[in-house]
């Protein structure tokens, strides 16, 4: 078995049932770039929606694409602004 593989099947033994499948298609490369976003934030917070939803690492790059958000704050104004702010850079319209 290669080393990569060893690892995804560790992590898989490791983690709640219910998260396996979209982690195993995200891990395989046939998932959405959507759905393995919602895999990695999922492991990033230790399996907890709640967290994923209240996440703090606004310098994360995938932070404005996480899962469970509201629509209302997806991608505003003001996540633009708190994300400029906390990592300092002056990030374009264009950019988000």
């Amino acid at each position: 078995m290669k080393k990569r593989e060893k690892q995804i099947n560790e992590r898989l033994t490791q983690m709640p049932r219910q998260y396996r499948k979209t982690y195993q298609r995200a891990a395989a490369g046939s998932a959405s770039p959507r759905m393995a976003i919602k895999a990695f934030c999922q492991e990033c917070v230790g399996w907890q929606r709640e967290e994923i939803k209240n996440c703090t690492g606004t310098a994360c790059p995938l932070f404005l694409y996480r899962p469970y958000q509201s629509s209302s704050s997806k991608r505003t104004e003001s996540s633009r602004e708190a994300l400029c702010a906390s990592t300092g850079d002056k990030l374009s319209e264009k950019a988000l």
